[in-house]
C-alpha cells in the first residue's frame, strides 16, 4: 500500500474536492484493494450525487452537498489514520480490517468493481451475492 499526502488545504469542501482526493486514493492502491474497491463506489455515487444537485433534481441540493462532502470526509479521516499505523474509527474498522485479509479480494463484487471505473457491467447478483464462508441471510 502506499501512502498518499492529501491536499493540505485541509477538509474537502466540496464535491468537486472530495473528488480529487478520491482520484490521489484511487491512484495509490491496487485496483482489487478492498478499500479502492470502495472508493470507486463512493466516488460513482457522489458523481452522481453532484450530477443531480447541479440539475436541481433535490428539494435540498445544498444539504445533500454538504451531507456528501462530510461523510467523504470522515472516509478520508479514516484512510489517513489507516496509512499511518493509527486507530480508525469504529465505523469504519471493518472496511479497514477487510484489506488485510486474502479472501476480500477474491469476493465477486471486488474483482466486478476493479473491472470498472464508472458504472458497473456486472449483474445485479454478484452484487447481492454474500461474501464467501458467509451464508445470504
Amino acid at each position: 500500500m502506499t501512502t498518499i499526502a492529501m491536499p493540505s488545504a485541509g477538509r474537502a469542501e466540496t464535491i468537486d474536492e472530495v473528488l480529487e482526493r478520491m482520484a490521489l486514493i484511487e491512484s495509490s492502491l491496487p485496483p482489487s484493494e478492498g478499500v479502492a474497491t470502495f472508493n470507486r463506489m463512493y466516488t460513482h455515487v457522489t458523481r452522481l450525487v453532484r450530477d443531480a444537485v447541479d440539475a436541481d433534481q433535490f428539494l435540498s441540493g445544498d444539504f445533500l452537498e454538504r451531507l456528501d462532502v462530510h461523510f467523504a470526509n470522515l472516509f478520508f479521516d479514516a484512510h489517513a489514520a489507516d496509512a499511518v499505523g493509527a486507530p480508525v474509527a469504529p465505523a469504519w474498522t471493518p472496511l479497514f480490517e477487510a484489506r488485510r485479509k486474502p479472501a476480500a479480494s477474491s469476493h465477486a463484487w471486488t474483482r466486478c468493481a476493479a473491472a470498472s471505473t464508472t458504472a458497473s457491467p456486472c449483474s445485479a447478483s454478484m452484487w447481492l451475492a454474500p461474501p464467501p464462508g458467509r451464508a445470504r441471510r
